[in-house]
């Protein structure tokens, strides 16, 4: 029986993290799962400083800007709040909709600071939708406390993250 809803990837900066939630996603769908979730649209982790960092909704592939054009010169993270929120209302909207899973490409600085997914993230937990989310071990004292010992966690193993999603179908 699958212990938690809420789980979370715990990976370094070095892990495929992209790669590993796309394939999440394209494994569900082939189990017949209704898939929601932002992903990174790009395998940049550092895309919001050196360029352009847009999320990808996994439901209809539309590509999301959540990067500010500070100028050429600047190097402090580029994060939209209006962007973000934009994708976040979308994910609510599909979430209420219905689904079998969300897949949020991470728990970053925006939703350690209550921004975010955080509501959508709560809204799963309150509607026991399985949420599959990556956190960078930088944010895991963060997410700890955001997860009040609801979560399970993962670590960034294909064989992992699949036996956990052979488990959904039980509670989906």
């Amino acid at each position: 029986m699958i212990q938690s809803r809420l789980v979370a990837i715990v990976y370094s900066h070095e892990d495929p993290i992209e790669t590993l939630l796309r394939a999440v996603v394209e494994e569900a769908r082939t189990r017949g799962l209704k898939v929601a979730g932002m992903l990174a649209a790009d395998d940049d982790p550092d895309a919001c400083v050196t360029g352009d960092m847009s999320l990808r909704d996994v439901a209809s592939g539309r590509v999301i800007s959540i990067c500010q054009d500070l100028g050429p010169s600047a190097r402090a993270c580029r994060l939209d709040p209006q962007g973000l929120a934009q994708a976040a209302g979308l994910l609510r909207e599909q979430i209420a909709a219905g689904v079998d899973l969300v897949v949020l490409n991470k728990f970053g600085r925006a939703e350690a600071e209550g921004a975010g997914f955080a509501d959508e993230i709560g809204l799963c937990v309150a509607g026991e939708i399985p949420l599959l989310t990556a956190v960078p071990l930088r944010f895991l004292p963060v997410w700890e406390e955001f997860a009040g010992g609801l979560d399970e966690r993962l670590p960034p193993d294909t064989a992992a993250v699949g036996a956990w999603l052979s488990r959904i179908g039980e509670i989906a």
